[in-house]
């Protein structure tokens, strides 16, 4: 699994906030300094790890130590007073239901656990950044000089390490390299000759890294290429490969509940949007579209209207950047997500999951169908509210970009599991709290 093996620096850095957090507690509860029990110290912790992993503590880019301290000061402000508001509202919850999670200092103790956690975090930058991290050079080798490399895209690849591109008839060179600094992806070891596959084991034993191009899209960029989408070995890898029911029972029956839950507690928020559309242009509040879901079923989402009445009176386009389609009140609909809650309803009525390849409409499907091999490949699984490409990648609003989507969606399916739908709501999560990914770059 590698979209989860990548992730090391986040769940380390997780499980210390927990430790300290639980250790503190045992020092100042020997010291009388608080007076709580265990159960709350966790539901405080649990609190503080969402929030810090919503905020983008813990980055699960490997080369990625940047660090800006009047940043990191201001974000472990927001992660205190955000995990405090909600536990307070936790401990009022427990109160109604006659439940005991203990009083005491709580603002000091806040205090206590922004200030270890905040030092921790500056010091295992210095640590890692001095002693552990290396930062690799990708050299990528490709055997066709006319079609070129298969990952000379568009897409900014240089933060994941990648340094260029180079013709198999010039890997005799990369002898003189550090082993320390370079690393090799190769595009087709089919393609080299017994010469050039000599010098690949050599550079292997001599201590390079050397991945194949579906094994480093697969660790760094947790997708797959393009060209291995379009070809017809998905269809029967995706065909052939199958869950078990009962995991597919337990995803159904979690998010359906989850649904109901969300759908309760945010009824107040969908209300107060309601009122504010309604107020603005007189409008209706909800519009309906037909999508495309499972096996090509065609069924109804709902969404909160954040677009004027009269958006598609000159026919059917793509949302573009500041569009001036989009209402007041819209635009923050968007931002934050709130308008798209309402399909709530189609994840409990089965149309749709909470995870999963986000549904089209089906005049673009036909048009995308066309353009993309494979394309209803998608609908192997029920569509979802958010999706490993909407995680990954920024608003699409092209077939380009449904190409780029669509090798996230596949990566997905092949990958499906309930902990990694729980890593993608937990990614959405990050994003909504962010404000990021509702509008084309």
């Amino acid at each position: 699994m590698p979209w989860l093996s990548s992730r090391r620096r986040l769940l380390v850095l997780s499980i210390v906030d927990y430790l300290i957090i639980i250790c503190l507690f045992l020092i100042m509860q020997s010291i009388n300094f608080i007076n709580t029990n265990i159960l709350a110290v966790n539901l405080l912790a649990f609190c503080w790890i969402v929030i810090s992993y919503s905020l983008d503590k813990y980055s699960i880019l490997e080369d990625d130590y940047n660090i800006n301290i009047s940043q990191k000061i201001l974000r472990v402000i927001k992660t205190a007073i955000i995990s405090g508001v909600l536990f307070k509202l936790i401990i009022i919850f427990f109160s109604i239901l006659d439940s005991d999670v203990g009083d005491g200092k709580w603002t000091n103790f806040l205090c206590f656990i922004s200030l270890t956690t905040f030092l921790y975090e500056i010091i295992h930058f210095y640590v890692i950044k001095k002693y552990f991290s290396k930062s690799i050079k990708w050299i990528s080798i490709f055997s066709d000089l006319k079609k070129g490399s298969s990952i000379s895209e568009a897409y900014n690849l240089k933060k994941y390490g990648h340094y260029k591109s180079i013709h198999k008839s010039e890997i005799s060179e990369l002898t003189s390299l550090n082993n320390n600094q370079f690393g090799f992806i190769i595009e087709d070891v089919n393609n080299f000759n017994e010469k050039e596959k000599k010098i690949l084991i050599n550079l292997n034993n001599e201590g390079f890294r050397i991945l194949s191009l579906i094994n480093w899209y697969e660790r760094y960029l947790h997708r797959y290429p393009k060209e291995i989408t379009n070809s017809n070995s998905i269809i029967s890898e995706l065909l052939i490969y199958g869950k078990k029911n009962s995991s597919k029972r337990i995803k159904r029956f979690s998010e359906f509940l989850l649904s109901v839950l969300l759908l309760f507690l945010l009824s107040p928020l969908i209300f107060i949007a309601a009122i504010l559309i309604k107020i603005e242009d007189n409008g209706p509040i909800l519009y309906s579209q037909k999508r495309t879901g499972f096996a090509g079923k065609v069924f109804k989402i709902y969404k909160l209207r954040s677009m004027k009445s009269n958006a598609e009176k000159d026919g059917l386009k793509w949302s573009s950047k500041n569009d001036s389609r989009i209402t007041k009140i819209g635009f923050w609909l968007r931002k934050t997500r709130i308008d798209e809650l309402p399909q709530l309803l189609s994840v409990i009525k089965g149309d749709m999951s909470l995870i999963g390849p986000r549904p089209e409409r089906p005049e673009f499907d036909k048009i995308l169908a066309k353009e993309i091999p494979n394309y209803k490949l998608r609908y192997l699984i029920r569509p979802g509210l958010s999706g490993w490409a909407q995680v990954n990648y920024p608003y699409g609003a092209s077939i380009e970009d449904t190409k780029m989507k669509f090798s996230y969606d596949i990566y997905y399916i092949k990958n499906l599991s309930n902990i990694f739908d729980l890593l993608i709501l937990l990614e959405t999560l990050r994003l909504v709290f962010n404000l990021r990914g509702s509008q084309p770059e």
